[in-house]
């Protein structure tokens, strides 16, 4: 049986890698809706436009 120190700790270590995958996801999808907004839907448009020529 699995003591409850060793349970705690698991449990601590599953938390934070949650917490470090959470932020690696998270902060440059935020960075990217930033960019979006900030350049306006109309520059977005025509750089997907101008890529698809490609």
């Amino acid at each position: 049986m699995i003591s409850q120190t060793t349970l705690t700790i698991f449990f601590i270590f599953a938390f934070v890698w949650f917490c470090v995958g959470f932020v690696l996801i998270a902060v440059p999808a935020i960075r990217e809706i930033k960019n979006i907004i900030s350049t306006g839907t109309d520059d977005f448009v025509k750089a997907e436009e101008k890529q698809n020529e490609n």
